[in-house]
């Protein structure tokens, strides 16, 4: 079995199949929100809408440094509350080094607690942004 280390603590992942399908499609459909447009008051690859701290490039940055911990959040579905908070502040952690300190994803990390939250997450936003980008 391998893991994610951070500051220490050691996150088991399993090398499963199902796993990194499941973190390619959460990154995804991160990438997929910035690339839908229009949107009230979000940012977007157009502009940064009602934002002035983000921009596409922070969305992108974000989705990237997000990837393993989609990978772990996968793995530990079932897990208890204590170790999916880990993971998430641990997550949260990285995205605020990489966008200096601007909230892009938070949501995405704190409401996806087990892995069929996530699936259906990840097929809401896929729909979202096909039915969008349709317009």
């Amino acid at each position: 079995m391998t893991g994610l280390s951070h500051k220490g603590v050691l996150f088991p992942l399993l090398s499963t199949a199902q796993s990194a399908w499941i973190s390619d499609l959460a990154a995804a459909s991160l990438l997929l929100e910035v690339e839908t447009c229009p949107k009230p008051g979000l940012a977007s690859h157009v502009d940064c809408g009602s934002h002035t701290d983000m921009h596409a490039g922070t969305f992108r940055a974000s989705a990237e440094a997000l990837h393993p911990f989609f990978v772990v959040l996968a793995s530990a579905g079932g897990t208890g509350m204590d170790e999916l908070r880990a993971i998430g502040l641990l997550a949260e952690e990285a995205m605020m080094a990489v966008t200096g300190g601007v909230n892009t994803h938070r949501g995405a990390m704190a409401g996806r607690p087990n892995t069929p939250d996530v699936t259906l997450y990840l097929q809401t936003l896929t729909w979202r942004h096909r039915q969008l980008t349709a317009i």
